[in-house]
């Protein structure tokens, strides 16, 4: 696995010599969180089979550079994915790429598709439209409401907020709008639709491929919908993933090595008061974390090391543990926000699953404080 970033967005490339590539964009918000650690076994079995794969965190998403005060975020997203395809097309020699998108992620890379020609094909797992999941927020923001006797607006009136995502109205109307059957023209030649059971909306959405001329089938899925569990719960649906790597296999692919640039050493991500740099440490460097240096350091600080809470990837809920990190850095302060043992990117030898809170976690603790 190689950390990297590309135009701000964070991703992480695993490597192989095919000519078909993969793009794997994940959920928004909280599902983010909770999904990223079965996303890492997903590209890893890829790349096994011979097609590299690449992770990508949307701009101001995850480690990615760019905040929730930011306009146009839709655009963002969308901008996102096309870098990480062009990326993709220079530097790992790829001919065509597939698409893979998890829930609204599904709808977000099936709109991009939309204007990048060299997109043949999409995967959407356990899709659903931007107003649904608007609307999921929305309700899951009053159950929370009740059960902590709050008083959040989920809407001021400029800006939308739940459950770790934060956009203003203007990406709200445009998120309100991504809807797979309403789609400018045909996103890709071959789609397949995997889903957890049967139902109306996984039906529509095929008919709406098929109906701008996508080959687009729908294959149901026992357990997709345990990797949207919480991050400590959250399961790898290996049947589900098999199905993607079969089914990408069968799609026509140039049979040609191809000439893979060099992509030597570990990228950096500059934002002017600081670097931010990707590191593994640990034994046989099986942990993961991201290093914040600040340009102008303060001799008389100590440096943090930020924690996950449950098994959550080190940005944390609502990207606090990155706004942490980078507000200590404006103030001359360096951090290190970590993955343990079977979170986020820690080595996928070290477990599908994290395991907060126990002795384990508590040694990988130590090992962030002899790094630092």
């Amino acid at each position: 696995m190689i950390p990297l970033y590309i135009s701000g967005c964070f991703g992480i490339l695993h490597p192989a010599r095919g000519r078909r590539g993969a793009l794997i964009c994940g959920a928004l918000s909280d599902e983010a969180l909770n999904s990223y650690r079965p996303l890492v076994f997903l590209a890893e079995q890829l790349a096994e089979a011979g097609m590299p794969a690449l992770r990508l965190a949307y701009y101001g998403t995850g480690d990615s550079a760019g905040d929730d005060e930011e306009a146009n975020r839709f655009t963002q997203w969308l901008d996102s994915i096309s870098a990480g395809v062009a990326w993709m097309r220079e530097h790992c020699g790829v001919e065509t790429v597939t698409l893979i998108g998890h829930r609204v992620g599904a709808n977000l890379v099936s709109r991009a598709a939309c204007d990048i020609e060299a997109v043949d094909s999409l995967v959407l797992l356990a899709q659903i439209s931007g107003r649904h999941f608007l609307h999921e927020l929305n309700l899951a923001a009053r159950i929370s409401q009740r059960v902590w006797q709050t008083n959040h607006r989920v809407d001021d009136g400029t800006w939308f907020e739940s459950h770790g995502l934060r956009i203003d109205h203007a990406t709200r109307r445009s998120l309100n709008a991504l809807d797979l059957s309403k789609l400018p023209g045909r996103p890709a030649a071959h789609a397949l639709v995997l889903e957890a059971k049967d139902g109306p909306v996984a039906r529509q959405v095929v008919d709406a491929l098929q109906g701008v001329g996508t080959a687009a089938s729908l294959e149901i899925c026992e357990g997709l919908d345990r990797m949207q569990r919480d991050s400590y719960e959250a399961e790898v649906p290996h049947m589900a993933f098999d199905r993607v790597a079969t089914w990408m296999r069968s799609l026509p692919t140039p049979s040609d090595a191809p000439c893979v640039s060099g992509l030597d050493g570990v990228a950096s991500l500059s934002l002017g008061h600081a670097c931010e740099t990707p590191i593994r440490f640990g034994p046989d460097n099986a942990l993961f974390g991201i290093f914040s240096m600040p340009r102008s350091p303060s001799p008389d600080a100590p440096v943090i090391l930020l924690a996950s809470t449950s098994a959550n990837p080190r940005w944390g809920n609502s990207r606090i543990a990155a706004a942490i990190a980078r507000t200590l850095a404006v103030d001359g302060v360096a951090s290190l926000r970590m993955d343990g043992s079977g979170m986020g990117d820690a080595a996928p030898n070290t477990g599908e699953r994290g395991r907060p809170y126990s002795e384990a976690a508590t040694k990988d603790l130590l090992h962030g404080v002899a790094e630092l």
